[in-house]
């Protein structure tokens, strides 16, 4: 693992009710990127919000056909992503605690130890609720928030 590289992080999300309602999310972070020897890359960030503090880390496989997000904090989770899989998990906001489903349909990541992108769309059922969501994660070496 090479020393870790400072990033600005921007991310926004789309997420689409059942309703059709489209909620549209933008936020910036500062963050790390870790490249390991293999081509596989983690990026760190902190998530502040009024729930509190979750670090979050967002790791790329080295062929980039699979993605994992492992938050911790106020609110914890683990998900994975690969196109056309089906991930069970747990979606956590203490004390409270539900089942998850993630439904991948569509993972574009290139990232590397000049930045990159992580543009995901996916079906996620929590609490028997289904929302759409196209995420895109960009990580910019050197950025400012």
């Amino acid at each position: 693992m090479l020393k870790p590289i400072p990033v600005r992080v921007l991310i926004e999300s789309r997420i689409t009710a059942p309703d059709g309602t489209v909620d549209t999310l933008r936020q910036t972070h500062r963050g790390s990127l870790h490249c390991a020897s293999d081509g596989a890359t983690s990026l760190r960030y902190t998530e502040e919000s009024e729930s509190g503090r979750t670090l979050s880390e967002v790791a790329v496989s080295s062929d980039g056909t699979r993605v994992t997000i492992n938050r911790r904090g106020a609110v914890c989770t683990y998900m994975e992503f690969a196109a056309g899989k089906t991930h069970q998990t747990l979606y956590e906001v203490p004390p409270y605690r539900f089942d998850m489903e993630i439904a991948c349909h569509t993972l574009r990541a290139s990232m590397g130890m000049f930045g990159g992108q992580v543009r995901l769309e996916y079906t996620h059922r929590v609490g028997g609720e289904e929302n759409r969501i196209a995420f895109l994660l960009t990580a910019t070496v050197g950025g400012k928030p």
